[in-house]
Order: structure tokens, then sequence, then C-alpha cells
């Protein structure tokens, strides 16, 4: 959505709105802490991206709808509280938000965008409320916080998110040094492991059937993934970036 630059309302910290004021398209450049404006019912792509500045953000319950990238690469931001009216956490919404700490998502949000939180490595614990009914891959890439959820198709054990009762694979922590992936993962979806830095080892069992090419990204210290005996062939096609890292077990 676009609007002539001489029609935009522009509020006293200098975040710019629609005429109507109904759609905020650009955050304030220098502030630290702000509050949208009530009766504001969109944000726009990317609204405040890359406000270096911006420390906590306020959101009135008008919001309904948040477009990707929102709060993308603002790496100062600590805490966002986020509109009760909201269905969408959209893609990349805190996409490198380095300093995040805090976040609180609504009991109406039904699905997470994928990279919704990528590379959020302060952030220490995300609460999933029952209302989600759908987390796009990858939405915690780069992230070892601690993800608190009870759902019937999403479970976490040790702060591994996995979807279909176990039977996917969607995000391993960063700070894990070494993972086996349980004998019920059939598939691992892509960039469950991404910036898994510190990750040395992966284990995977004969009951797993299709890796996603991309699952395995920017792990520096990953040393060896050990596949079952036989199947070099079979993981050489779907781990061909990573083929010097597989090893059979005996």
């Amino acid at each position: 959505m676009v609007f002539p630059m001489p029609y935009m309302f522009v509020d006293e910290q200098g975040g710019v709105y629609s005429p109507d004021r109904k759609v905020l398209v650009r955050g304030p450049q220098d502030c630290a802490h702000y509050t949208i404006l009530d009766g504001t019912e969109e944000l726009a792509k990317h609204a405040f991206h890359s406000c270096e500045k911006l420390v906590s953000v306020v959101m009135p319950d008008s919001v309904r709808t948040m477009r990707a990238g929102v709060f993308s690469h603002c790496t100062a931001l600590e805490t966002c509280v986020l509109s009760n009216s909201l269905t969408e956490l959209a893609m990349s919404t805190f996409f490198a938000c380095t300093s995040l700490k805090e976040v609180s998502l609504p009991s109406t949000i039904e699905e997470l965008g994928a990279a919704a939180f990528h590379h959020c490595a302060a952030l220490k614990q995300v609460e999933i409320p029952l209302s989600v009914k759908s987390i796009k891959a990858p939405a915690f890439s780069g992230c070892s916080c601690e993800i608190l959820l009870v759902s019937d198709y999403y479970r976490v054990i040790g702060k591994a998110l996995y979807a279909d009762k176990f039977r996917r694979l969607m995000h391993c922590p960063t700070d894990a040094t070494e993972f086996i992936v349980p004998e019920t993962v059939c598939h691992i979806e892509r960039n469950t492991f991404t910036f898994c830095e510190k990750l040395q080892q992966i284990t995977i069992l004969p009951t797993l059937l299709t890796v996603d090419g991309s699952a395995i990204t920017a792990c520096p210290q990953l040393k060896r993934i050990l596949i079952p005996k036989g199947s070099m062939e079979h993981y050489r096609k779907q781990l061909w970036s990573n083929r010097e890292l597989l090893v059979e077990r005996e």
C-alpha cells in the first residue's frame, strides 16, 4: 500500500501513517521507546526495519494485521507488547532482533510465520498459546530459547521443536553440541540446524526417511553426521552440501 508523501500523517515522534491513520507505514528512526497510535489497524511491510535505536514497542489492540518483516533487523529491540487482536505473526517479524529478550504472544495468534524469530539470540523463552495451529519452518532458526507449548500437534523436548506427534523435526536449539534424531522422526525440515554454531555431531537413526537439503547450514563446528550402515548413497543425495561429514555407523 503506497500513499503520496504530502498526504501522510506524521506523529510527534516521527512515525509515518496513512492519511486515515489506520496504517503505520514507517516507524520513527530515532526513537527508543514507541507507542503505536491507538486506532492503527495495520503495520506495513518492514515498517520498523533497521530502526537500530528502537528498544521497546507497545502496540494497541486495534492492530489486526502485521505484514512481513515489521521489526526485522531492529538490533536494539528488547521488548514488544503485541496486539490482542493479531491472528498471525507474519514471516520474519523479529528477524535478526538480536537483543529481543521478551515477547508475549496473545491467545488470538493462530500462525507463526517462517523465520518469525530468526536469530533472536537473546531470547530466553517463548510461550506459544493453544490458539496456534500452524508454525512455519523455520520459525526459530538460530535461537536457543526454551519453547513452552501444549499441543497435540507440536511438541517440545529439550528445546527441540517437533510436529505431527514427533514425526517432523523443526528446530534444534543453537546451544546444542550433539543431537540424536529420535526414532519417531520421519522428516527433518529446512533450516532445522541453522546457526547451531556449537553443534559437533548429529546422529540419524534408520527410521528417518527424508531430510530437507537445507536442514543443516551454518554449523561451523560440525564434525560428523552419523548415518545408518548402508545408507551413504541415500544421504549423499539429500545432504549433498554436507556429504563430506557423513559417516556410516558400524
